[in-house]
């Protein structure tokens, strides 16, 4: 299992773009083949939003990261009002940004299982 976490800012010029990007990607991350669960979590304290993504396995995220879908993450992960935090763990492992790019440089090709419509 691998665990795909992002934390976004929020600020009243980027809120309701950040929500309804992602909204559309969590309503469509959760049924992808190999995602154990995807959602959710906001924090009116701090301003942030976080999304959790659990895989099954590395090929499943790997597919998700190259997808038309995961291009959504990455802008909203844009519009986050400080850096965005972002976190992959297998348990045994932790990265960030970095795996993302080593992910998609690797994976050039690679069809996504659900195209965008």
């Amino acid at each position: 299992m691998i665990n795909a976490i992002y934390i976004m800012k929020v600020d009243s010029g980027n809120k309701e773009s950040l929500e309804s990007i992602l909204k559309l990607v969590i309503s469509r991350t959760k049924y992808l083949p190999g995602c154990a669960k995807a959602e959710i979590w906001y924090n009116d304290e701090t301003s942030e939003i976080m999304v959790k993504e659990i895989w099954r396995k590395d090929y499943d995220l790997d597919r998700h990261i190259n997808s038309p879908l995961f291009k959504k993450m990455l802008a909203a992960l844009e519009l986050s009002a400080d850096k965005p935090g972002i976190q992959f763990c297998d348990c045994q492992h932790m990265r960030g940004l970095d795996f993302i790019e080593e992910v998609i440089k690797q994976n050039q090709g690679i069809v996504p299982v659900f195209p965008e419509q």
